[in-house]
């Protein structure tokens, strides 16, 4: 009997599941299903929605290049705006909504795998990522062909679609691991919504507030604000894109921009990727028990 050697064997094993988890994933059918609600509203509907969204796109595009500004920063912004709104209204009942509809149990008792499910959940929701980022990326090179004075360089304009990118994955895992963890789909949305704002706005906020009145005045070497303020993406835009300057921050090594939010950012997506998988496992064992 032949026996491989178990390096062959882990590799084989690790190839299997990359294929049958990232390739062969009968969940990626899910962003079919996605595909046809808008189809539900009828081709005259969906020729008035497209064409409505063209029309204001290429009027757009045209302002951008007839404007002869660098519209790098205000569309950059716009894309965070889309992104942050669109990803949590579109994963927050991906899993709860799931058990709420009652179809949780039957998903369960196929073999798909926690990794499976994990990742067919994620898989479109990159696709909505892509798409903003295509459409925003378009303007922004336009209104760069002729402008008057570039306000960031092309360098500047990409790593900033990274932070944005790695920003995106961890709304995504978040969103999941939260209906993971919820059974109706309103409850994950208040959570989502909730920790959004208090992340974003409210904490920092409150924060300053606490700080101005024990010290009288808001100070930058205070590295519990600096951490809240350089992790906010709505923050630390304008210094990744060197239009304004940002004080020294215990994250940041040098005053360089960009890396230490990716990595952030990349690291708690894969964190809450893991406590989903977790989550997942929790919630098959007593359904895989009855069989």
């Amino acid at each position: 009997m032949n026996v491989l050697p178990s390096h062959s064997g882990r590799r084989e094993s690790f190839k299997n599941w990359l294929r049958l988890t990232l390739v062969d994933n009968p969940m990626f059918d899910e962003s079919k299903r996605e595909q046809r609600r808008f189809l539900r509203y009828g081709l005259a509907m969906r020729i008035v929605i497209l064409a409505l969204f063209a029309m204001f796109y290429l009027w757009l595009i045209l302002e951008s290049y007839l404007g002869h500004t660098d519209g790098s920063e205000p569309f950059c912004y716009l894309e965070l705006v889309l992104l942050t709104l669109a990803l949590p209204a579109s994963i927050y009942g991906s899993i709860s909504g799931e058990r709420e509809r009652a179809t949780w149990d039957a998903l369960v008792l196929t073999r798909l795998t926690a990794s499976q499910i994990i990742f067919g959940k994620l898989i479109w929701r990159m696709r909505i990522i892509a798409l903003i980022v295509v459409l925003s990326i378009i303007p922004i090179i336009v209104s760069r062909f002729n402008p008057d004075s570039y306000d960031t360089t092309n360098w500047m304009v990409f790593r900033t679609q990274l932070v944005l990118c790695s920003w995106s994955l961890l709304l995504c895992t978040f969103g999941l691991w939260v209906s993971s963890s919820t059974k109706r789909s309103i409850t994950s949305l208040a959570v989502i919504t909730g920790s959004l704002i208090g992340v974003l706005l409210a904490l920092p906020v409150l924060y300053a507030m606490f700080t101005n009145m024990v010290s009288g005045s808001q100070t930058n070497a205070d590295p519990i604000s600096q951490v809240m303020y350089t992790l906010n993406p709505f923050v630390c835009m304008g210094p990744l894109l060197g239009t304004r300057p940002y004080g020294d921050s215990p994250l940041i090594a040098g005053g360089e921009f960009g890396y230490p939010q990716i990595a952030v950012f990349l690291g708690l997506a894969l964190l809450f990727i893991v406590f989903t998988y977790w989550r997942i496992i929790r919630l098959e064992r007593p359904i895989r028990g009855m069989r």
